[in-house]
């Protein structure tokens, strides 16, 4: 049953997510779904499992909602969204304690804007207490910018 609900996670991760900011703060009426009209970042983490980031990145509001997948990871201790060169951490991210993790976190327009425009450029990594200084997975991000609904 743990296992499914995980798998569940990873396939309904970015579903779940428009949800989670799609009504306008202002109280109007979003499109009718699947329409999302944030930019989504993924990260495959490559794990051999369903190792996955996903994001919704809401840049005019600032604001990114997260779901972390990473059941192959023992005892993870950290996560982070970082420089993908330098590995410094502009992000921070709740580690995916028991597989999984996610949340909604403000984080200005400027990164936000950053993170769409030179995705490629950033790294989601989760740390591990066997990798303190290290990194137990890492995978660089991408963007998907939707461009109209569907249907």
């Amino acid at each position: 049953m743990h296992s499914l609900l995980k798998s569940a996670a990873v396939a309904l991760g970015p579903v779940a997510l428009v949800a989670a900011i799609a009504v306008p703060a202002s109280g109007q009426t979003p499109p009718p779904p699947p329409y999302n009209p944030h930019p989504v970042l993924s990260a495959d983490l490559g794990l051999g499992g369903p190792g996955q980031f996903n994001a919704i990145d809401d840049t005019g509001a600032g604001r990114l909602c997260y779901m972390l997948v990473a059941p192959g990871i023992a005892n993870p201790t950290g996560a982070f969204i970082g420089d993908g060169k330098t590995h410094t951490s502009v992000l921070a991210l709740q580690p995916p304690v028991g597989g999984t993790s996610g949340a909604c976190a403000d984080i200005g327009h400027d990164l936000a804007q950053k993170l769409v425009d030179h995705a490629g450029d950033y790294a989601v990594y989760v740390q591990s207490a066997a990798y303190p200084n290290g990194n137990a997975a890492e995978a660089t991000l991408t963007v998907q910018i939707p461009d109209k609904p569907i249907g």
